[in-house]
């Protein structure tokens, strides 16, 4: 990465002299004690000086990440080997110690390989630290936005704390996990739907096409009550939720429960029926 123009270390030293024990009464005195600055000007200062030494550190923690996990197991291969090869020659004592040492090799490889793992899956834990680290940002952003006395620097220490201490890796794992779980949820939906969807020989891509066009037209214009209308008609049985949530059980259901454009031209003449739905 490239060479800092301020080092950590002084930016860590810059934001020592703002520290809360310090701070905290000179922000709660007079505006002299402040060298002129009023209550909002200096908990700003305060605020971006702790940010940037917590941000120089945030950096020296990535760098060091990204190196301490890197390595290359080829050297571990070659050594066990060399040694289960020589095993094979050896006399018997020497073939023991040899398979002892090969062992060893063996253990730390699998060390190595782990480390390599790691590193494989470390731009993932990454993003998730910095996508935790930026929430706590945004709310700080938006908080320097208020009043001194909306947003007093005790609050925004309590802010920068949470900033400090917010980039954990076992949080992060947590977060990387969270979101495989969702995407394999949501793969396991669409396989199921899949799997259960009709057989039948009928084209009924123009019959679905057309309603579910008419429904997301209705849910567009956020036009509830027709939505809600047009689903039950469809035989959705639960219309609770978002608009968004109420079309994606129209599609559900069309896709695996109408098996024929016969029930698909049944709910179009319903929905025609409707006050609403002359234009389906």
């Amino acid at each position: 990465m490239p060479e800092r123009v301020i080092p950590t270390k002084t930016a860590v030293a810059l934001a020592a002299q703002y520290s809360p024990a310090t701070t905290i009464p000179i922000f709660m005195d007079e505006d002299a004690e402040r060298g002129g600055m009023d209550q909002r000007q200096y908990r700003d200062m305060v605020v971006q000086t702790n940010m940037g030494a917590i941000d120089a550190r945030y950096a020296d923690f990535r760098a060091q990440l990204s190196s301490e996990g890197r390595g290359s197991s080829f050297g571990f291969d070659v050594a066990v080997l060399g040694l289960t090869t020589g095993a094979a020659i050896a006399k018997k004592m020497i073939a023991s110690r040899l398979s002892a040492a090969a062992a060893l090799f063996a253990g730390t490889k699998f060390a190595v390989d782990k480390n390599l793992y790691f590193e494989k899956t470390l731009p993932a834990i990454v993003a998730a630290m910095d996508t935790a680290r930026l929430k706590v940002k945004t709310r700080i952003a938006e908080n320097l936005k208020k009043s001194a006395a909306d947003y007093p620097l005790q609050t925004a220490f309590s802010d920068l704390s949470d900033l400090e201490i917010t980039p954990s890796i076992d949080v992060a794992v947590g977060e990387v996990v969270a979101a495989a779980s969702s995407t394999r949820s949501e793969a396991e939906k669409t396989y199921n739907l899949a799997k259960e969807a009709c057989s039948t020989g009928e084209d009924r891509v123009a019959g679905n096409s057309r309603i579910f066009r008419f429904a997301k037209g209705l849910a567009s214009a956020n036009k509830r009550t027709e939505l809600d209308g047009l689903a039950t008609i469809a035989g959705v049985k639960d219309v609770t939720g978002t608009p968004a949530d109420v079309l994606q059980r129209i599609r559900d259901r069309l896709v695996s429960d109408i098996c024929s454009n016969k029930e698909l031209d049944a709910i179009i003449a319903a929905a025609k029926a409707e006050p609403w739905g002359s234009t389906i």
